[in-house]
């Protein structure tokens, strides 16, 4: 079946739900997508999976993963994902205290903004992790270590 747009045309995807540049009436910069702030690296991992999860329900995580890159300035999806990018840009900083905001306020990339908070907040778990493990290894159930208890 063809459309009045032609078969290939952008304006007939821009109403796919498929297409990442597709945006609903929900989907507009005020909503929360997740339920707690991200204040530090006390809580990043679980806020990172949250907003994981939300993005990939709207079908815009690739704007955060670097797999849909910034189309030139004379390209036919430009201003499309300019509109979605500044979406989801927004939507991160709703996410984030007003302490971690200042600091990335400024960046015109989606991608930039959450390999940012990465590189900054997930570091940072790596004693806790450390220190997790080498607990468990520790951990014994009677005279037994766990893994001997359980095997």
């Amino acid at each position: 079946m063809f459309s009045v747009f032609g078969e290939n045309s952008r304006s007939t995807n821009a109403n796919d739900l498929s297409n990442p540049y597709f945006l609903s009436n929900g989907d507009n910069p005020g909503v929360v997508l997740v339920p707690k702030i991200l204040k530090g690296s006390e809580n990043y991992s679980t806020c990172r999976r949250s907003m994981s999860i939300a993005l990939v329900a709207r079908n815009k995580v690739k704007f955060v993963n670097g797999k849909l890159p910034q189309p030139d300035d004379d390209h036919e999806d430009y201003d499309s994902w300019c509109r979605c990018n500044s979406t989801v840009i927004y939507w991160i900083l709703h996410a984030i205290s007003d302490e971690i905001v200042d600091s990335i306020m400024y960046h015109d990339n989606a991608a930039e903004v959450w390999t940012e908070l990465h590189e900054r907040f997930n570091e940072k778990n790596a004693p806790r992790i450390f220190e997790a493990k080498k607990t468990m290894q520790s951990l014994t159930q009677g005279s037994n270590s766990v893994t001997t208890y359980y095997t």
